[in-house]
């Protein structure tokens, strides 16, 4: 069973989200020779939300709105100036949010300043305040314009001169120039727990990023994209499965796989034991959150990013 491809989420959002903080932690990961670096994505953070978070078991959001929020391509294109080897992710790109054309610019700029090291995980996005915030009225249609903008992207990226004619945007004629480095185009990994996420992977995507699932599911789900993978035509084998997963690794209680919206946790072996079980279901890649209450401060950060190096990935690597 091949080693999992490892990194996780930097802090640009709470209350260790600092340009020190991120550029100290993503150099820790490179010395450390981790593999990527993944950011997600919050324009505006509403005071009052009414939206059910669909990754926690209540319901709740638990981002505190009184903590900064950075703008992830902005802060990945940092990252990238800092840095050398990393990958640089995104977990998850809300798509609908923002322009197609300039969206795709900005990837393709990306792409080209890190030396082609991106990795683009798109969403449909949950929040129906933040939509409203940025006057956007697709909220409900959402996974239409997804795709939709999808499609765009992937014109713009390899046509000379590429034409667009959707439903929800259009061009024509023009240049959109520098093109990605990475051919056809940076790697797009559809994120979300839903059947239509794996649908728009199967139809759409390079990959699938699982948020936060327990172990019996997110098997369930890697066979059904294989399905829906083979129905379209596309060797299953072509799509990397990812699962983004929270861990608490100084946890006292056991690492338990049965509801992976909590984190896993425990000692160090059983830990890594939960984490093979993702493996051996599928997952080539895993993106690692931390419970919030461990990084009290950049140190405790750090000492994690050294915990990842030191215990899980050499253990992982031995599965």
């Amino acid at each position: 069973m091949p080693a999992p491809t490892l990194g996780f989420i930097l802090p640009n959002s709470g209350p260790l989200a600092t340009a020190q903080n991120i550029e100290l932690v993503a150099q820790r990961a490179e010395s450390h020779g981790l593999d990527a670096v993944w950011i997600g994505d919050h324009i505006v953070m509403p005071r009052q939300v009414a939206s059910r978070y669909p990754y926690a078991a209540d319901g709740a959001w638990p981002a505190n709105p009184e903590y900064p929020c950075f703008e992830p391509l902005m802060t990945l294109a940092y990252v990238a100036g800092h840095s050398a080897r990393l990958r640089l992710g995104l977990s998850v790109l809300i798509v609908p949010y923002r322009n197609p054309v300039v969206t795709a610019k900005m990837l393709a700029t990306l792409d080209t300043l890190s030396r082609g090291r991106l990795t683009i995980g798109c969403g449909v996005g949950w929040l129906q305040e933040e939509f409203q915030a940025l006057g956007l009225s697709t909220f409900p249609r959402r996974g239409e314009v997804t795709d939709e903008f999808l499609r765009a992207f992937k014109v713009l990226w390899t046509e000379r001169s590429p034409s667009f004619s959707g439903q929800f945007y259009q061009f024509a004629n023009i240049t959109c120039d520098p093109k990605p480095v990475q051919k056809p185009h940076p790697p797009l990994w559809i994120g979300g727990n839903t059947d239509r996420a794996l649908r728009r992977a199967a139809a759409l995507g390079d990959g699938w990023q699982a948020i936060r699932v327990d172990q019996p599911t997110f098997a369930a789900k890697v066979r059904r994209l294989q399905e829906l993978a083979t129905r379209q035509g596309r060797d299953p084998r072509t799509l990397t499965v990812s699962l983004r997963v929270v861990i608490d690794p100084f946890g006292s209680g056991p690492a338990n796989p049965g509801d992976g919206r909590a984190p896993l946790s425990g000692p160090t072996e059983a830990l890594v034991e939960g984490l093979r079980q993702y493996v051996a279901a599928g997952a080539q890649d895993l993106v690692l959150e931390f419970r919030r209450n461990l990084l009290t401060s950049i140190a405790s950060g750090l000492e994690v990013v050294d915990w990842v190096a030191s215990e899980l990935k050499p253990r992982l690597a031995t599965s």
